[in-house]
């Protein structure tokens, strides 16, 4: 929890520029029922839902002086139409709002002095998933549930048709000495 909250705030009041508007980017972090409850929540308060970086909470190990280790996700989220071709999906939710979050991600996490990538200098990885779904139909299955997609082509397991791109997050972070 604590990283969330620490990566909450470091990209608190973050935008991406679409076409000539800046757009306020969301951020959100927990497991699957979380996010089902969160997007609930802002459809009831006609809230802006996306773009959305989501943390996929993992277990941290600590590293001593309050720094942890931790290998997790963080899935970036933009709302779609599940019925787009992935050329018209391509220019109107990956060009226009994933790529620039993405971007973004990569940006604010590198220059934190709290935290440190490990991903060789590079950019971090990723894979895009079109019409993102969750699997949660085998209850025996104690993978997070950020783990498994199903139904891709017809529709989204999520309460919203979204289009996602999901980061593997390898990093170091001091949390407390972001959360002021």
């Amino acid at each position: 929890m604590i990283i969330g909250m620490a990566l909450k705030q470091l990209f608190k009041d973050k935008t991406i520029k679409v076409g000539l508007d800046d757009v306020t980017v969301q951020f959100h972090f927990g497991e699957q029922k979380e996010l089902n409850s969160w997007i609930a929540n802002k459809m009831l308060n006609k809230s802006q839902k996306y773009p959305l970086i989501w943390y996929v909470i993992n277990a941290p190990e600590p590293q001593g002086n309050g720094k942890l280790k931790v290998d997790s996700q963080l899935i970036l989220f933009q709302g779609t139409n599940s019925q787009m071709f992935n050329d018209k999906r391509y220019e109107t939710t990956y060009l226009n709002y994933l790529e620039p979050l993405y971007d973004l991600v990569n940006k604010t996490l590198n220059e934190s002095r709290f935290i440190s990538l490990l991903h060789s200098g590079r950019p971090i990885g990723y894979k895009d998933e079109p019409n993102y779904g969750i699997d949660t139909n085998n209850p025996n299955n104690n993978d997070n549930d950020f783990t498994k997609s199903s139904i891709k082509g017809s529709k989204s397991i999520t309460i919203d048709v979204v289009d996602a791109k999901i980061l593997r997050v390898k990093m170091e972070i001091t949390p407390k000495c972001i959360i002021i």
